[in-house]
Order: structure tokens, then sequence, then C-alpha cells
């Protein structure tokens, strides 16, 4: 049982826009095993004060780019025997020394669907309409094993 972390960070206060950091480590996707979590840690790049109390996370998941066209699974997250392409998780703003961070709990690999795939994930402020929507997103890859 390992966690997979990926780290971002939210570039100063901004208008949305991309995720900056290492993803899950950058070089090499990691490999999955069964029972490994894959968790988002955002950490907010601009000014203590005006991070926002709470992040929505939008998970998608999807087979990258690179995957054989012998990956029939789109996920290799599953619920009972459905795959999860998208979940909705809320993370709370935890404030340090240094800054201010919202992890984000996750998904868990449950085992047997190999392949390659990708995660987009969307970090968002507030609600959409609101004066202070925002967005920012990445796409980092990572692999599984069976």
């Amino acid at each position: 049982m390992t966690t997979h972390t990926c780290n971002f960070t939210i570039p100063g206060a901004g208008r949305g826009g991309q995720l900056r950091g290492p993803g899950l480590g950058g070089g090499q996707p990691p490999v999955l095993g069964s029972s490994d979590t894959l968790t988002v840690v955002v950490t907010w790049g601009g000014d203590k004060n005006t991070a926002p109390p709470h992040l929505t996370g939008f998970f998608v998941v999807s087979a990258a780019s690179n995957a054989p066209t012998s990956q029939v699974a789109p996920s290799p997250f599953l619920n009972g025997a459905n795959f999860v392409c998208l979940a909705t998780q809320t993370a709370a703003a935890s404030s340090g020394p240094d800054a201010t961070k919202y992890t984000f709990p996750g998904l868990q690999y449950s085992g047997g669907q190999p392949g390659k795939y990708e995660l987009t994930f969307t970090a968002q402020a507030g609600n959409y309409g609101d004066p202070g929507f925002t967005q920012w997103s990445a796409d980092p890859e990572f692999d599984t094993s069976s």
C-alpha cells in the first residue's frame, strides 16, 4: 500500500490556468500497484490572506495518449464492477507557517486493470457564475500493474 501524491501549486493569486509543480514527480510515470492510492495536494502560491477556504477537485481519468490499443479499461479505478472516470472531492484549506495547502484524499486502485492512464485534475475555487469562480488544471500520467 503506497500513496502516490500529485503535488501542484496555484501560481500567484492567478486568474486560473495551469497548475504548476512536479505532479507525480515528473519524468517516468509512477506505477500504481493494487491497494495504492493516488492523492493530490495543491499549494496556494499567492498571498495566504487571499486563499479560498476550500477548493473542489475534479478527477477525470482516461487512457493515456500512449496507451496500447489492446487496453480496454477507460480507468483503473472501480466502484463495484463499474469504472470510475470522474470523481469530485472537496478539500479545506490547511494553513501552515509557510503555505496554504489543500489535500484531496484521491482514489484507491484495487488492481486488475493494467495500463497507461492520464489524470486530468482540475482545482476550482467558488461556484460557476460566482464572482470568485476560478479553475486550474494539470494532466499527469501514471501506469498500473495487475
